[in-house]
């Protein structure tokens, strides 16, 4: 897996930006943000600030879809390790089934702490 780092404030992507990978924190914390209209003004809200082995933008490697939130490294020098469409497709076409469902069943986990809906 490769490694990517990022200094304070530094975008890692933005909302509605195409992707292609997902990301793991190694080091370092991750602000995520989105756009939300407040009187016909665009604001940035925080949604979630995401720390060491939290993983974000997984989604793209599920829908295909665009990003939903801006990630920006928050606390010093952000390292993540990177997960490409290619990797996590050739991880699910070689899993048995079990392993599968676990591991889809984990990433809806993530998905649904990331969208705030659990804890």
């Amino acid at each position: 897996m490769q490694t990517k780092a990022f200094n304070l404030d530094k975008c890692i992507f933005r909302e509605k930006e195409t992707g292609q990978v997902a990301l793991i924190i190694e080091t370092g914390s991750v602000e995520m943000t989105q756009t939300i209209n407040n009187n016909g003004m665009e604001e940035q809200k925080t949604i979630s600030i995401l720390n060491k082995d939290d993983m974000f933008g997984e989604m793209v490697l599920i829908d295909h879809g665009l990003r939903m939130a801006t990630a920006r490294a928050k606390s010093g020098v952000v390292t993540h390790k990177v997960i490409y469409q290619r990797q996590f497709n050739d991880l699910l076409k070689d899993m048995n089934p079990f392993a599968k469902k676990n591991l889809l069943w984990r990433l809806t986990v993530c998905v649904l702490k990331n969208l705030n809906f659990i804890n």
